[in-house]
């Protein structure tokens, strides 16, 4: 789904308008974003939860040229999925 569709359709089941539907998604990806950045979790009941993780340095082989290369510890976004949408995602209803 393309943003223009994915916007029409939260404006549609939220019966408001399309630029304020698109406030409303800026406004959670960024409180996702922020949340993630501290390492704090974000849970939408319903949908699941996205949580930032650490992910540590370590040392990998580039396996073209066999050198070792210290990779830098970076940022994850984790997305754990509620019950309800695995339910959701297999035929059963919401």
């Amino acid at each position: 789904m393309e943003n223009k569709s994915f916007l029409a359709a939260v404006a549609q089941r939220a019966a408001i308008d399309n630029p304020l539907a698109s406030k409303l998604t800026e406004a959670l990806s960024a409180i996702i974003a922020e949340s993630a950045a501290n390492y704090c979790r974000v849970a939408i009941p319903g949908f699941g939860t996205f949580a930032g993780t650490k992910r540590d340095e370590e040392i990998v082989e580039n396996p073209q040229t066999g050198k070792m290369l210290l990779m830098p510890p970076s940022l994850r976004l984790e997305f754990f999925p509620s019950s309800m949408l695995k339910k959701a995602m297999k035929g059963g209803a919401l």
